[in-house]
């Protein structure tokens, strides 16, 4: 699956913005699933 913003970057970024101390583990989650869910209709 392919999408923009890819769920690489999202994990990449979010994670670097935790180990900062910049953003708690559920902002880079919350932000994680909103980024996904830009591009990423679940079937259900």
């Amino acid at each position: 699956m392919d999408g923009d913003p890819s769920g690489y970057n999202l994990i990449m970024y979010g994670s670097i913005q935790v180990m900062k101390g910049i953003k708690t583990p559920q902002q880079a989650a919350d932000e994680m699933a909103a980024g996904l869910a830009k591009w990423y209709k679940p079937s259900m």
